[in-house]
């Protein structure tokens, strides 16, 4: 199985909700960067409610310890996991957050 990153563009205009912007542990994406510093993101999910993007960046960040924050696109919010400096390091994690509950998360650059 070859996996194919999907690329979605971000419209800054349609971003509405970013959840947080703290400091990322160097050991996440390899160097201390904000939560915009990075090249790659997970998607996790989109949902129609902004409480359960909450709910799950909450779960995220307390079960896996990752940075997560979510995005309001339209009529979606947008939950991500990120940002990586590294695609290895961020394929990595996709495969814990898909072992996790998320099977259907996946990379975007």
């Amino acid at each position: 199985m070859i996996l194919r990153p999907i690329l979605i563009p971000i419209d800054s205009l349609a971003v509405d909700s970013v959840s947080s912007q703290a400091e990322i542990p160097a050991a996440i994406i390899g160097t201390t960067e904000t939560a915009t510093g990075g090249k790659y993101k997970i998607q996790i999910i989109a949902t129609a409610s902004e409480q359960r993007a909450g709910e799950i960046v909450a779960d995220i960040k307390g079960t896996l310890n990752y940075p997560a924050f979510y995005e309001k696109g339209g009529n979606l919010y947008k939950v991500f996991v990120g940002y990586f400096m590294e695609e290895n390091t961020a394929r990595q994690a996709l495969a814990k957050i898909r072992q996790s509950g998320f099977p259907d998360a996946w990379l975007v650059y």
